[in-house]
């Protein structure tokens, strides 16, 4: 399937098809943002949801932006935000580089905390 890796995929499987139903395999932030995205492109929204329920308490700030600007979630836009202002530092370069944030992203959080 274009534009999904294998391990995308196995992440999305082994919710619709799990081994056991106590728990599901699913466990890390990567696996989750797998299952958010393929649920998100193939509007599985049962899936959506649980993969946001599950994200949410452990998705860092500045991986909530990314998320939410990517999957249309307003709630986490803004909420993101306001941890990135009020977090000590400002976004280094290279969580910057490795999140892809722009630079208007970094601007708004700067000039927020002035």
């Amino acid at each position: 399937i274009e534009d999904t890796s294998s391990e995308e995929m196995a992440s999305f499987l082994s919710l619709l098809y799990p081994r056991t139903f106590d728990a599901p395999e699913v466990e890390t932030v990567a696996e989750w943002t797998a299952v958010l995205r393929l649920a998100t492109m193939w509007e599985f929204e049962a899936v959506r949801r649980l993969a946001l329920k599950q994200l949410d308490p452990g998705v860092l700030p500045l991986e909530r932006l990314v998320l939410g600007r990517a999957h249309n979630l307003p709630g986490w836009l803004e909420q993101a935000f306001v941890d990135c202002i009020l977090r000590e530092d400002l976004p280094t370069s290279e969580e910057m580089q490795g999140l892809a944030l722009t630079l208007n992203d970094f601007a708004c959080i700067a000039w927020a905390r002035d």
